[in-house]
């Protein structure tokens, strides 16, 4: 899957990925990446308007809190609901996607 990914990457970008908890390990792992540009970020505040001015291209939240980083993206894009989804894969590399990520995201089962 990762070399799927790699393949359809721009090296150009640059994806912002927070580091609240472990920092060091993130830019560890972050300095081994070889597809594209990683810049680390240490708050949800600073990772969403550098998103918003063009500074990144995509946002791995990471470590940052999922409270902080929620709550900015919806003051800044102005939502009022957010629905995640995510990528989640088995040690004999079958992946799936899995929703709702948050405890108040599956609202009914419609």
């Amino acid at each position: 899957m990762l070399n799927i990914i790699k393949s359809r990457i721009d090296p150009d970008l640059t994806i912002g990925i927070g580091a609240f908890e472990n920092p060091e390990k993130i830019e560890d792992a972050s300095n081994s990446v070889d597809f594209c540009n990683v810049k680390v970020f240490n708050s949800s505040a600073k990772i969403i308007s550098s998103l918003k001015e063009g500074k990144i291209d995509a946002i791995v939240r990471g470590t940052l809190q999922s409270s902080d980083f929620l709550k900015e993206v919806k003051n800044n894009y102005k939502i009022d609901k957010i629905y995640r989804i995510g990528l989640l894969g088995t040690y004999d590399k079958k992946y799936f996607f899995f929703a709702p990520l948050g405890i108040d995201e599956g609202e009914d089962l419609k």
